[in-house]
């Protein structure tokens, strides 16, 4: 067993390939305080976190950057196929990608992690708002 954060690694093997480098930086993760939070403190980019999907819970963060960069939106309640309803207002049409199936950090067995790809969205004049 490591010392290092919980599911870091294996979350960043599974989720990099798929998220599109050409568009920049991962600049967003959406999810819950805890998931989306070690997300976001371990990845390289260290993108911002959108607490609960609830602009009320991250004032700061701007929610057409949020859009016109994109972002990824985990969860691991309810049905890890399904995006669920509490990140719908912002990230209704997040694509759901594959469910990762990743050890548990402490003891034994696996959890399940939805997870969704916000694409980014072109703003006018061509490209994404950097």
């Amino acid at each position: 067993m490591g010392t290092g954060p919980p599911y870091s690694g294996q979350f960043r093997k599974a989720r990099l390939p798929a998220f599109d480098p050409s568009s920049g930086p991962l600049a967003y993760v959406i999810g819950t305080m805890w998931l989306s939070g070690n997300i976001a403190h371990y990845a390289p980019e260290q993108p911002r976190v959108l607490i609960d999907g609830n602009p009320a819970r991250a004032p700061w963060i701007d929610l057409d950057d949020l859009r016109a960069r994109g972002a990824v939106v985990v969860w691991v309640a309810g049905d890890p196929d399904v995006l669920p309803p509490m990140f719908r207002a912002v990230a209704g049409d997040a694509q759901v990608q594959p469910v990762l199936t990743l050890p548990l950090h402490l003891g034994v067995g696996v959890t399940q992690v939805g997870w969704a790809l916000l694409r980014p969205r072109p703003v006018p004049g061509g490209g994404v708002e950097k």
